[in-house]
């Protein structure tokens, strides 16, 4: 079974909490079509190797264009319809196994351009153990992409530890605008490169030891 599931039901299960959708759905999300819009050639529908995920990935038109790029022939975009859910989002999202990287640092980097981003956007990557639960994860909540801004290189930095079994990789976009997606690629890196894993950099932060058990003291 993949990732180690005991059977296809408990792999479906996990598909369906990771997804938001069952396998065989995703499948039609792959079928696209080609459309005109002033001039420009894009490619409506999700990219051969990617899946439609989020809350709301109904919510949100995704696929490739061939003029705003920053580098080769095409990007991917995610670029929110009109009336979207307060709240929601939508990704565009692959994932692989880790079998190779156990043991390593991997470092996600990409290129993203902004446009009228409302809420917020960024990279997401998460590694997961068995039955997909989560070993490390980052998705830049706490350095969101907003409003427009050209192309800037964005990384995400994760552990794969020894239990690692997937690695999911995402652009991710919450509210109003449209954000794109280039030159993708994946390090191994030393050290010398601080993680960005969310759950591990907020244990670093918290107190040592309890405080204020009778609530005497008082925030001014």
């Amino acid at each position: 079974m993949q990732y180690g599931f005991s059977s296809q039901e408990a792999f479906t299960r996990a598909f369906k909490r990771m997804f938001q959708l069952p396998p065989k759905k995703y499948r039609k999300y792959f079928q696209s079509f080609y459309i005109e819009r002033e001039g420009v050639s894009m490619q409506k529908g999700i990219p051969k190797g990617w899946i439609l995920s989020g809350s709301h990935p109904a919510e949100y038109e995704m696929g490739l264009d061939y003029e705003v790029v920053h580098q080769g022939k095409v990007s991917a975009y995610i670029k929110a319809k009109e009336n979207v859910t307060h709240g929601g989002f939508s990704t565009l999202i692959q994932m692989f196994r880790a079998d190779k990287y156990v043991g390593k640092r991997l470092r996600f980097t990409a290129f993203i351009k902004s446009e009228n981003v409302r809420d917020w956007a960024g990279l997401w990557m998460r590694v997961d153990g068995k039955d997909t639960e989560p070993l490390a994860i980052d998705n830049m909540q706490n350095r969101p992409i907003k409003n427009t801004n050209n192309w800037q290189s964005y990384s995400v930095v994760l552990d794969i530890k020894e239990e690692a079994l997937g690695i999911a990789f995402v652009v991710l976009l919450s509210g109003e605008g449209c954000v794109w997606l280039d030159s993708i690629r994946f390090d191994e890196v030393d050290e010398k490169i601080p993680s960005t894993d969310l759950a591990e950099n907020f244990y670093e932060t918290l107190l040592e030891d309890p405080v204020n058990l009778q609530f005497e003291e008082v925030e001014k």
